[in-house]
């Protein structure tokens, strides 16, 4: 299994058995209800997400033992026997950065992509707020 090499990461399996044998993988940014119920439509019983599955930051959940929203979600995956892993510091790790990078794919930007300033993106030419929307707007539904 990947480890992580930071102190105190967060990239951790956040619920479920990792040892039972894999049906299928799902990638997300959220583990919201919604995309555990797609993994159960696909037979999936993996999901690797990038931010917190249970509402905080380092996935805490002895504060929520007696919350309806977290038994909910927490029994859903548990009945499906789904497991949830944290992939958050590891992929902020990688030069370029994982997550920038994946967006910028998507935005058909990567050719833009400066390393020596990776927190800034120069198209080459000057594009009015109301195009540049509607370009992001369209890689959006189209990768989703």
């Amino acid at each position: 299994m990947f480890r992580c090499a930071f102190p105190n990461t967060v990239d951790t399996v956040k619920c479920g058995d990792p040892q039972q044998p894999l049906r299928g993988i799902v990638t997300t940014m959220f583990a919201t209800n919604e995309i555990i119920g797609k993994t159960v439509e696909l037979g999936a019983n993996f999901i690797v997400a990038h931010e917190p599955t249970f509402y905080n930051h380092a996935d805490e959940t002895k504060w929520l033992s007696e919350d309806p929203v977290y038994r909910y979600k927490r029994n859903l995956l548990d009945s499906h026997g789904i497991v949830v892993w944290r992939f958050h510091d590891g992929i902020h790790a990688l030069r370029p950065d994982g997550v920038r990078m994946g967006v910028l794919q998507a935005l058909g930007w990567d050719r833009y992509y400066n390393a020596n300033d990776p927190f800034l993106i120069e198209l080459p030419d000057p594009t009015p707020l109301s195009q540049l929307m509607a370009h992001c707007k369209k890689a959006w539904t189209s990768a989703s």
